[in-house]
């Protein structure tokens, strides 16, 4: 929802949520309780997850990813780092220690295609067991592969970090500037860019999914030579955390120069050309900061005999002074690994059920959550009810219509198109207002396909374009107006949002959970035109008594 909000370019009510509520911590905290458990417990555990939890063990590792990709999103405001609190300097331990690692390995990589011949019998079993089609390759290829995203996003977290560092602790900035030396770490970025490689003849580069986000981050594209200086995202964050810390005076007051700093930095002058601060204005401020850097008479690099004081990580600090993981693995192995996964286990359903189709929809939907795990036929529901088929079909039910009018001009006469949910049978949701029943409704409708597009209207008549009429089984109608701002949320402002509305579209919802009723509708602009079709359409309603089996 994060990223939705994100790319439509709305209200960001996630990260609202998460600054009131004081959770960002805690996402911090989770963040590296995960990144413990990929580090000491699964190269213990490997083996066994491989053959017996597969599925388990690639879900925690893809949800180190997703907290992380989360934070990528929500620290770009400097009121979400100041939110953080104390347990920011966790955070930049966690990203230093990332980009470390992908220094380290891009560097070994270039290493390994110098010299392929005298690589040692670690590196060699290591390869092996890359490119091994067994369970046990695959696992360590989603751990690797979850790490290089996880990577990539620290990298901009970083970016964040030094870009609001007036919202940082004193601690926090010594952590950047002193413990982890942020502006020499990120340097072999540089120098050396994992994003970028050659695949026999052709370059290569990282770059953003088109539709801006999706669940791998990214994907490699072939490069032409004349393209390869254009910059991609990833090439700018190094770049741009120098800039933060060198030309922000209380960070450059802060960060004190030797010659081991000095001569480290200078090394990406080379790098800074017009090519470069073309695309790059604020680098030119760089520039002019190294060459004044050139004629700086640094004193040498030298052990301080001082007493420091720094503060500590507490989270980690505790974690791994307190934890026997030889012990940790054996208990995981006897109660959370202990059985193989089968279609019928229920952690794997509710993981499956987490990125189901439905759930997602209703999650970009930018509504209130109905539920996020729906009951399905053979298992108990949120609230432990069994609900058997004939306790799902109630017949008065299917009694329930609901016509949406569509006015793509105020001035012309509207078309209709009118729903029923038929047999179908709805899927019980748990909410803050009481268990709803949610509905895929079916279109009736005798008409052409035309009826059932729309384009934007002009001027600030959008809240008119969608009207619901539903009508109960008592006869009653109910009307609910579109709760949406349509012509904000339908304009596409970039390609990345015509291509995201072409094959995602964009959910447009009626009503609330005080009206007892919420209505939600897939819009999908048609390709080649500014017109949308409508597409999916759900309705949940008030459960019953009948529904609920009472």
């Amino acid at each position: 929802q994060a990223h939705q909000s994100v790319s439509m370019s709305s209200d960001n009510y996630v990260l609202e949520n998460m600054v009131t509520y004081e959770k960002l911590p805690v996402v911090v905290h989770e963040l590296i309780m995960i990144e413990a458990w990929r580090t000491n417990l699964f190269p213990l555990l490997q083996e066994d997850l491989a053959q017996k939890c597969g599925i388990k063990a690639y879900h925690m590792l893809y949800h180190e990813a997703t907290l992380c990709n989360l934070l990528e999103v929500l620290l770009y405001y400097d009121y979400a780092v100041e939110a953080c609190g104390d347990i920011v300097i966790e955070l930049i331990d966690y990203t230093c220690r990332q980009i470390a690692w992908l220094c380290r390995t891009t560097l070994e990589d270039e290493e390994e295609d110098e010299d392929e011949g005298d690589a040692d019998e670690c590196n060699s079993s290591h390869a092996e067991t890359i490119n091994d089609d067994s369970n046990l390759g695959t696992i360590i290829r989603q751990r690797d592969d979850m790490q290089w995203r996880i990577a990539l996003a620290s990298v901009t977290i970083l970016r964040y970090l030094c870009e609001h560092a007036s919202q940082l602790s004193l601690s926090a900035k010594a952590r950047i500037l002193d413990i982890h030396d942020v502006p020499c770490l990120v340097i072999p970025l540089i120098e050396a860019p994992p994003w970028t490689r050659r695949d026999g003849r052709n370059w290569e580069k990282f770059k953003p999914c088109q539709n801006g986000f999706n669940n791998k981050g990214g994907e490699w594209e072939i490069v032409p030579p004349e393209d390869l200086l254009k910059m991609t995202i990833y090439e700018a964050q190094p770049w741009l955390i120098l800039f933060n810390i060198l030309c922000d005076k209380e960070m450059r007051e802060r960060y004190h120069f030797h010659s081991f700093r000095k001569d480290t930095i200078l090394r990406v002058r080379k790098y800074l050309n017009e090519v470069l601060l073309d695309q790059l204005p604020v680098l030119a401020d760089v520039q002019r900061y190294m060459d004044e850097l050139t004629i700086l008479d640094a004193p040498p690099s030298t052990k301080s005999n001082g007493l420091v004081f720094e503060q500590v990580a507490p989270v980690r600090e505790s974690l791994f002074a307190n934890t026997d993981w030889k012990v940790e693995a054996i208990n995981a192995l006897k109660t959370k690994f202990s059985e193989k996964e089968s279609k019928d286990d229920p952690m794997v359903i509710e993981l499956a059920n987490l990125y189901a189709d439905e759930g997602i929809e209703f999650m970009l939907s930018g509504n209130e959550t109905l539920s996020e795990v729906e009951a399905k036929k053979t298992n108990k529901d949120i609230d432990d009810i069994t609900i058997s088929e004939s306790e799902t079909k109630d017949p008065e039910r299917t009694s329930i219509c609901a016509t949406l009018i569509l006015a793509s001009d105020l001035n012309v006469k509207s078309s209709k198109i009118v729903y029923s949910c038929g047999n179908r049978e709805g899927l019980l949701q748990k909410t803050s207002k009481g268990n709803f029943i949610r509905y895929q409704l079916t279109e009736i409708t005798e008409s052409n396909n035309k009826s059932a597009s729309f384009t934007i209207p002009e001027g600030d008549n959008s809240e008119q374009l969608f009207t619901v009429e539903i009508q109960d089984e008592d006869g009653f109608t109910t009307v609910l107006n579109c709760n949406q701002n349509l012509k904000e949320m339908l304009q596409c402002k970039s390609p990345a949002e015509v291509h995201a509305k072409r094959n995602d579209g964009c959910w447009v919802s009626f009503g609330s959970l005080e009206t007892k009723f919420v209505v939600q509708v897939r819009c999908c602009l048609v390709k080649h035109d500014e017109t949308f079709r409508v597409g999916e359409f759900f309705l949940s309603t008030a459960a019953s008594s009948n529904e609920l089996g009472v």
